[in-house]
């Protein structure tokens, strides 16, 4: 969500296995960006293809557009540790200003994650887990090299701290609901803010807050009309190409992708016939 707010990526391109059950349910939230998003229930080999493919080589490196690939539910797509474009995809991510989200309902025992994309996660965002064996698996391959947590009981303190409500009355007065582990460094950090974000990215969310005063303080002059018709112009544009379909409140997801979906110039063209 503030991800979408700020406009910190140019596509959002969202893999949703139950989106069409849960509409008005956990994807609720989701009806207000129904122009900014693409939905689809599955993430599938010819997407990563579709990426390795795109020629981003014949562009500045600042005219790639910065794309958020978010897949809910991972755990229940297991022909993507089978696909070699997907990891292949995974390696190069940075290069292809892609980011990619990858969320899991639950983990199997044994190890938390396939060791290749252990390897090319940066950051774990670890919400409230119940079992006791599994969270000493995350904490022995995550951060247990740390010598702060190098032991299970002082990280399961931390962890305790910063993933449990605070009630007060029979009412929860603050939500500590995830704790932010930076997987390169075997650090806890539960102050986000922006630090996980892409460079170029929180560059661009401080210098537009910057700029943002500076309108406010009346130091800038205000965007002149012809740039306003512009931006209103191609938002309209955006709009008027868009296929998603909001009937009764109930949105339909969008068709699964293809190559050349992916290789369009924006998010909404993507879904252009």
């Amino acid at each position: 969500k503030h991800l979408l707010d700020h406009d910190l990526y140019d596509r959002y391109l969202l893999f949703l296995p139950s989106f069409q059950f849960e509409a008005k349910g956990s994807y609720a939230w989701l009806r207000v960006y129904k122009d900014k998003v693409f939905i689809a229930p599955e993430f599938t080999p010819e997407i990563s293809q579709a990426f390795l493919k795109r020629p981003d080589h014949k562009l500045k490196p600042g005219d790639v557009p910065r794309t958020l690939i978010w897949l809910d539910d991972a755990g229940a797509n297991q022909q993507l540790y089978n696909d070699k474009d997907f990891m292949a995809l995974l390696a190069i991510a940075r290069h292809k200003r892609l980011t990619m989200i990858m969320c899991y309902h639950s983990l199997s025992s044994g190890r938390t994650l396939n060791p290749f994309v252990r390897q090319n996660v940066t950051h774990c965002f670890l919400h409230r887990i119940t079992n006791r064996q599994l969270l000493e698996q995350i904490w022995d391959e995550l951060v247990s090299m740390n010598p702060l947590w190098g032991a299970f009981k002082s990280f399961t303190i931390e962890y305790n701290k910063h993933t449990s409500s605070i009630y007060e009355g029979g009412r929860i007065v603050k939500n500590y609901n995830a704790l932010c582990i930076d997987t390169a460094l075997g650090l806890l950090d539960w102050s986000l803010g922006d630090k996980w974000l892409p460079q170029e990215t929180e560059f661009m969310t401080t210098f537009t807050r910057h700029m943002e005063r500076l309108l406010k303080r009346n130091l800038l002059p205000p965007p002149g009309h012809s740039q306003i018709k512009e931006a209103t112009t191609k938002e309209a544009s955006a709009t008027q190409s868009t296929q998603k379909v909001w009937k009764k409140g109930v949105p339909e997801a969008d068709p699964r992708p293809t190559p050349k979906d992916l290789l369009a110039g924006s998010a909404s063209e993507s879904t252009k016939e």
